[in-house]
């Protein structure tokens, strides 16, 4: 289950770190 969560967030890491920088630089997903 931790796995599939972490290739989640690798996936995601790339697509939303761009979008999140740009729209909410201190977003809670940044952190992680």
């Amino acid at each position: 289950m931790h796995l599939s969560f972490v290739a989640l967030q690798g996936s995601l890491s790339s697509f939303t770190s761009h979008h999140i920088h740009l729209l909410h630089p201190l977003h809670p997903l940044h952190g992680f």
